[in-house]
């Protein structure tokens, strides 16, 4: 759950120039839709106060449901995350659009 913490630390300290998005990539609306649901999904469970392996069997369930909800499947998010993460100016400009949205939920209450 914190990985996709640490793996926008390591985007960001990356020097790779943009690149087109491949087709087998998701675009980058498409991802941060996707990373907004898995950060909501990341706080909601951590507001459950579950040990540790339970948490992660917990985003495990969601993560799978989270996925089909946006028509995709755990490979094609794993690669569009791996090619996001060699663009980090892509992977800064799809954060700043999960960042926007997050506070905005925030500032309407929309986080249940």
């Amino acid at each position: 759950m914190r990985g996709h913490f640490f793996l926008l630390i390591i985007m960001l300290m990356a020097c790779t120039p943009s690149a087109n998005v491949p087709d087998d990539v998701l675009d980058s609306q498409r991802m941060a839709e996707i990373l907004e649901d898995f950060h909501l999904l990341e706080f909601k469970i951590q507001q459950l106060n579950l040990p540790i392996d339970s948490q992660v069997q917990v985003y495990a369930h969601f993560e799978a449901k989270l996925l089909q909800k946006h028509m995709t499947d755990s490979l094609t998010y794993q690669k569009s995350l791996e090619f996001y993460s060699d663009h980090p100016d892509l992977m800064f400009t799809i954060y700043e659009t999960v960042v926007d949205s997050l506070t905005l939920r925030e500032k309407t209450r929309q986080i249940e």
